[in-house]
């Protein structure tokens, strides 16, 4: 994937962490997928980079790396994603399963034990 930049400004870094990961998987268009294969064309690699405002209100440059693993074929997404900035960092994890365009998943941060259920659609090649 090529190279994106963003300004996210949020003074929760998890919450940035969780919306870099949107912005990706949201953001990009599975048109040419089979319906069968919804994440067929995601798997891959990115890096990137933006700014973070932290609770103390100081802005810090934020460098991210993702990977895509697809799997079953192309209905399964495995994402990770690893952002640091000068005082901060985040390991964040997302398992997704396309069910006929339900898109169900789990997600989990490591660095602040944090972890959730995320749950959408994949409808005319967007998710």
């Amino acid at each position: 994937m090529p190279l994106k930049t963003s300004k996210l400004k949020t003074r929760d870094p998890l919450l940035s962490a969780l919306l870099y990961a949107g912005l990706f998987i949201a953001n990009v268009d599975v048109v040419d997928a089979d319906a069968t294969e919804p994440f067929a064309g995601l798997s891959g690699k990115w890096s990137g980079g933006g700014s973070i405002i932290l609770t103390k209100g100081t802005t810090e440059r934020l460098r991210c790396e993702a990977t895509y693993v697809v799997g079953r074929g192309g209905e399964n997404l495995d994402l990770t994603l690893r952002c640091a900035s000068g005082s901060y960092h985040f390991d964040l994890r997302i398992g997704l399963t396309d069910t006929a365009g339900s898109v169900l998943g789990n997600w989990s941060e490591a660095s602040q034990n944090a972890g959730g259920g995320i749950s959408g659609t994949n409808s005319k090649g967007l998710i």
